[in-house]
């Protein structure tokens, strides 16, 4: 037939089938169990921190640990509630950094991105060394120790985050990282 379209004729700037070097592209990777897995545990382990947040900030231990501490120093004209304040929020705004650049590097990892998957264990064992500290949600005023929120979830953390950890780095896993910058790499070279 002379003069008929081909249906299946590329789109300028995307390759054809029919083109010698279009069915040489790579497939791009399909992403593993253990790696959605993984990233669920990473989101888990975000979900987790911010309900230890919570419990920390709705603590009494704030106002009695600052106000221990005025006591001790003999500066009682320190306004209590102004320290805890400015503390609460500092508190805040260092987790949202964190949350926010603890999902970026889930999403990245997800994505098949092998520096994201090299950087979450990093987060992931100060996770797992912070649950063995004895400061995870406690203050030390003169000997006298407040305990805020709940070490059993600093414990769950670790955990998730160790789980997280070994789905990242398991056969399935390393393949598809492999294989997604073999794919990146094809498509940009």
């Amino acid at each position: 037939m002379t003069g008929s379209v081909d249906p299946y004729a590329a789109t300028p700037g995307y390759p054809s089938p029919n083109y010698p070097g279009g069915s040489e592209l790579p497939a791009e990777p399909v992403r593993p169990r253990t790696v959605e897995l993984a990233f669920w545990c990473w989101i888990l382990t975000t979900a987790i921190s911010l309900i230890g947040l919570v419990l920390t900030l709705t603590s009494p231990v704030w106002a009695d640990a600052v106000a221990a501490g005025v006591r001790s120093s003999g500066r009682g004209s320190i306004d209590v509630q102004s320290l805890v304040t400015v503390a609460k929020a500092i508190l805040i705004v260092v987790f949202l950094i964190s949350v926010v650049v603890y999902v970026l590097f889930a999403f990245k990892m997800r994505a098949g991105r092998n520096w994201a998957r090299i950087t979450l264990p990093v987060f992931g064992a100060l996770s797992i060394l912070a649950s063995f500290t004895l400061a995870t949600g406690s203050v030390t005023v003169n000997s006298e120790t407040y305990s805020a929120g709940s070490r059993g979830l600093s414990w769950i953390t670790a955990v998730v985050a160790l789980v997280a950890i070994i789905l990242m780095f398991v056969g399935e896993s390393n393949r598809f990282f492999a294989d997604s910058r073999a794919s990146r790499q094809h498509l940009s070279g």
